[in-house]
């Protein structure tokens, strides 16, 4: 579960910052602000995990070099499986939008990028390490609310 939501969550920053440098909306900014603040330190908490128990950081075969260009969609590592990654071609068709394009195609990616963590959080919510029970509970009730805020968002309400 670490070391696949590990580089889930990357990536999700990887987004959260193309945001940031961006002329967003309001919205999309704090938006990004938010998950940027919420999945650093999970990434660190998940890094500490694996540091201690000793193993490796990524899963063979998970890491950007070797995923790069690949549709992780739904890739398939020991029984977890890496949902709602962007491919290398979607990455670059984000950042080569702008504006309002931007802002949907970064809300619309992000929503499929956060139902991909909450499935793979789902797979581990009954393990029997407390602590990765509870950062499985804390990632599906963070983003299920940020889905539900980007909704609002694209169809033009407010949050």
């Amino acid at each position: 579960f670490a070391q696949l939501m590990i580089p889930h969550h990357q990536q999700a920053i990887e987004m959260a910052d193309m945001a940031l440098a961006r002329v967003t909306s309001t919205e999309v900014r704090g938006l990004a602000r938010q998950i940027k603040q919420a999945q650093d330190p999970e990434i660190q908490q998940m890094t500490g995990w694996l540091q201690q128990w000793g193993a490796p950081t990524a899963m063979p075969g998970a890491t950007d070099d070797d995923m790069a260009g690949m549709d992780h969609s739904g890739h398939d590592m020991g029984g977890m499986t890496m949902a709602g990654m962007m491919t290398a071609e979607q990455m670059q068709q984000l950042q080569d939008a702008s504006g309002q394009q931007f802002d949907q195609m970064w809300m619309e990616m992000m929503i499929a990028h956060h139902e991909g963590a909450i499935e793979m959080a789902e797979q581990v919510q009954g393990s029997t390490n407390p602590q990765v029970a509870d950062m499985a509970d804390a990632i599906i009730s963070a983003q299920e609310a940020e889905i539900t805020e980007m909704q609002v968002m694209l169809s033009g309400g407010s949050s």
